[in-house]
């Protein structure tokens, strides 16, 4: 329903696509057979931008690392944030963690603020206690 958790992972997704199952080095041949499919010359588009299609492929090498690298940091905050601090079941904390892995900060955000309830929650208890 949020389109820019669906594009966070839209991204991810034809990046993944591009890099793991294409491969860097398959990008140019891939890019040629693509416009002959569809009629289309996307060395209109790739070459201004990139500057040929090889260039591309190198660009969807560091693009995937780039975002799966912060993402997999994500995901583990949010298993810590899961377990220690919301005691969640093991199943919800691999729900948690695997929607914020796929998408980012824009579901992590959202276990944030349950995080914050949590904690403010906890602390108006010692609050009373006192």
């Amino acid at each position: 329903s949020d389109p820019i958790t669906f594009t966070a992972f839209l991204i991810l997704a034809m990046l993944s696509v591009g890099y793991c199952v294409i491969g860097e080095a398959n990008i140019p041949p891939f890019v040629e057979k693509f416009d002959n499919i569809v009629g289309f010359d996307t060395s209109a588009i790739i070459d201004p931008i990139f500057g040929s299609a090889s260039s591309f492929g190198t660009f969807v090498k560091w693009a995937w690392y780039a975002f799966v690298v912060p993402h997999v940091f994500e995901a583990l905050v949010a298993v810590y944030w899961c377990k220690k601090i919301l005691k969640l079941k093991t199943k919800a904390t691999i729900q948690w963690a695997l929607l914020v892995f796929l998408v980012g900060w824009f579901v992590g955000s959202r276990l944030f603020k349950f995080v914050s309830l949590q904690s403010n929650k906890k602390k108006t208890k010692e609050d009373k206690s006192d």
